[in-house]
């Protein structure tokens, strides 16, 4: 190619390039969720008001980073939830740095811009980015910290005997700045042991080594303990730190925390719903067809190809191998510790997916095939998330249609919940709730609630049934609610029941 025409399609891509990321940005900006639908999302909204542990305001481990993020945005956006979605939308952004960086470890520049346009295009990603959960916060990091892994593996495979302050503080600093967003994301330390074997492969005798070793373990704890020990303080000492860190993790491996300990599910069947539904359904194609259709023809033809360094360029690090391990083992996490029926989960999984994906697509022998491909995918990503990031901007989750049909009822009346309830208090319901989750202590409650109407919600009436207590002789349909379940994938369907056994109720 000549420079004339090198530069010419630089300019082009540049234009395009900038034209897509202002007018995504845009779109996450106007359709930022102003709405805290689930337990989560009020947990993280109510920590930006008043920040507590105790009251799991958010809840442990407490989100250090980003509710800091969201309180210092509250002062302008007064809407807390909002304001955390601002937080992911600027970090997301910020993001296109370092998936150009990655790309350009082994694509040109032109083809290193439309890697960052898939990536930044998928639609879930966008989705989820405009909601007040820390996941995209998290996932935009993590690409930062990637790349830092990237600079300190060519830092010590150059040079391994010298001390290089960005090889050797940026990895930690970032990924303490990752697990201060979102804790769940630890598997992705398994970058420090990828680099650390290219260590001990490079210097020329172990104390050399071991010097390192000490020096980036030390500077990984000390960046740690820096939130840690902010949160520490926050609860009155080490005590309480320690009980509530204990608490939380005996929930979640025993009780809500939907991990492989607590679900009767088969691991198989985990497996494929995180692939199938998870992963590639929602994550990658967000349930379209067409955009099935292209992620389909993406896989096949990097299936057919044999990947070739970019001309004129180094031979690329090792940077897919290492994408893959860090992705296999937060997979493993996602698999036996997260809840497979919370598709956010994945969030990190796809855009890793999409820069292998287009890594090597652009860099093998069909590449224009494959930037038409690219290109196509990427804008359709776009107009589906550009429909979701309304939906979930304009239209009510099925919590907050809850608590205004409830306020049309007539008082006095109890309504017994699940989850619903974290919602009914954030949105300081005017009227008697309260969660339940077994029909013995339902039914003690109900008896000295007078002549109050009771209501039940569909999440508390099946709850019953699978202690074995069907009651659906006991109760009447009032109303039904729904959204969509790609922002409610457990609540997104509602239904309001009456409890009409007075005899039962009397007991």
């Amino acid at each position: 190619m000549s420079k004339k025409r090198w530069s010419a399609g630089l300019i082009v891509t540049g234009i395009f390039t900038t034209g897509f990321m202002v007018l995504l940005t845009w779109l996450r900006y106007r359709y930022a969720s102003s709405y805290a639908r689930s337990w989560d999302q009020v947990d993280f909204a109510l920590g930006v008001q008043s920040f507590d542990l105790f009251q799991m305001q958010p809840h442990f481990p407490g989100y250090p980073y980003f509710i800091l993020g969201g309180t210092l945005v509250n002062q302008w956006i007064p809407n807390p939830a909002e304001a955390l979605a601002y937080v992911n939308i600027t970090l997301m952004t910020l993001a296109v740095i370092p998936i150009f960086l990655l790309c350009r470890r082994r694509l040109s520049v032109v083809y290193s811009l439309i890697g960052v346009v898939a990536v930044q295009s998928l639609a879930y990603l966008s989705i989820m980015t405009v909601e007040p959960m820390s996941g995209a916060a998290a996932t935009a990091v993590l690409w930062w910290y990637i790349w830092s892994l990237v600079v300190a593996w060519e830092k010590n495979r150059s040079n391994p005997t010298r001390f290089s302050a960005i090889a050797e503080l940026l990895p930690p600093l970032l990924f303490s700045i990752l697990l201060g967003i979102r804790l769940s994301y630890f598997p992705f330390g398994l970058g420090f042991i990828l680099l650390w074997i290219v260590h001990w492969k490079n210097v020329p005798n172990r104390r050399l080594f071991y010097d390192y070793l000490a020096r980036q373990i030390i500077f990984t704890v000390v960046f740690q303990l820096i939130w840690i020990v902010g949160l520490v303080v926050s609860v009155g000492g080490v005590d309480f730190f320690v009980a509530l860190a204990a608490g939380f993790i005996e929930g979640h491996f025993s009780n809500w925390g939907g991990a492989v300990t607590t679900d009767s599910q088969p691991v198989g069947n985990r497996f494929m719903k995180l692939i199938g539904e998870n992963l590639v359904w929602v994550g990658m194609t967000l349930k379209s067809i067409f955009a099935a259709i292209t992620f389909g023809l993406m896989i096949v033809v990097t299936a057919m190809t044999r990947s070739t360094p970019s001309s004129g360029r180094k031979s690329a690090p090792p940077m897919e191998r290492w994408i893959i391990i860090l992705s296999v083992g937060y997979f493993v996490w996602a698999l036996l510790g997260q809840n497979v029926d919370k598709t956010r989960h994945i969030l990190p999984l796809i855009g890793l997916i999409m820069l292998l994906l287009v890594l090597r697509l652009l860099a093998s022998k069909f590449k224009k095939v494959a930037v038409v491909v690219v290109v196509l995918s990427s804008m359709l990503q776009v107009y589906q998330g550009y429909g979701y990031m309304k939906i979930g901007a304009t239209e009510r989750p099925s919590t907050y249609q809850l608590a205004s049909r409830l306020e049309q009822l007539r008082q006095p009346f109890i309504v017994y919940t699940w989850e619903e309830e974290r919602v009914l208090d954030y949105l300081n319901a005017p009227y008697d709730y309260k969660k339940i989750y077994t029909y013995e202590l339902f039914l003690a409650d109900i008896s000295y609630r007078g002549n109050r109407d009771v209501y039940l919600t569909n999440m508390v009436v099946e709850g019953f049934l699978q202690q074995g207590h069907d009651v659906s002789d006991s109760i009447e349909e009032v109303d039904v609610f729904k959204s969509d379940p790609i922002f409610d994938p457990v609540y997104h369907t509602i239904t309001l029941y009456k409890w009409t056994n007075n005899g039962v109720r009397g007991g």
